[in-house]
C-alpha cells in the first residue's frame, strides 16, 4: 500500500522571506511616490492595502492549483490546519483568510498607532504568506505536470 504524495506548505516566515517583502514595499513605495510628485494623502494604506492585494492574487492561485490537483488525484492537501485533507475551494479561501488576517492584524494596528517604520516592516507579513501561496502553487503545478 503506497501513500500519497503530499503538497508541504511552508508558512513560517523565514528572514529572508521577511526582507524580501521589506525591500518590495520599499521599492514600490519609492517607485510610486518620486520627489516630484505630489504626496498621497495615505501611503500607510495604500502600502498595506498592496500587500493584502498581493497575499490573496497569490491565495487565489494557490487555490486554483490545489483545487486541481485534488480533482486529477496527484496528490493531499499537506497544510490540514482546520480544512483536512481533500478540502473544498471555500474552507481552503476560508482558511487561508483567517491566515492572511493573523498576518496583517500587527500591520494593522500600527497604522491605527501611527507607528511608521513598524508598519511598513510589518506589511511584509501577507508578503510572506503571498510567497508561501506562491510556492504551494508551483508545487500543486509540479505534480500536475509530471501527472502528464
Amino acid at each position: 500500500m503506497s501513500a500519497e504524495p503530499t503538497v508541504k506548505h511552508s508558512f513560517l516566515i523565514s528572514a529572508g522571506t521577511i526582507v524580501r517583502g521589506i525591500l518590495a514595499i520599499t521599492l514600490l513605495t519609492c517607485l510610486c511616490w518620486s520627489q516630484d510628485a505630489p504626496k498621497p494623502k495615505h501611503p500607510k494604506l495604500y502600502a498595506f492595502a498592496g500587500s493584502l492585494a498581493f497575499a490573496f492574487a497569490a491565495d487565489r492561485y494557490d487555490v486554483h492549483e490545489t483545487v486541481r490537483g485534488l480533482r486529477a488525484g496527484v496528490a493531499i492537501e499537506g497544510n490540514t490546519w482546520l480544512i483536512g485533507s481533500h478540502p473544498s475551494a471555500a474552507a481552503l479561501y476560508r482558511r487561508d483568510a483567517l491566515e492572511i488576517g493573523f498576518s496583517a492584524t500587527p500591520a494593522l494596528l500600527t497604522w491605527f498607532r501611527r507607528k511608521h517604520l513598524a508598519h511598513y516592516s510589518l506589511c511584509s507579513g501577507p508578503v510572506g504568506i503571498g510567497i508561501g501561496h506562491i510556492q504551494g502553487g508551483n508545487q500543486w503545478k509540479r505534480l500536475l505536470q509530471e501527472k502528464q
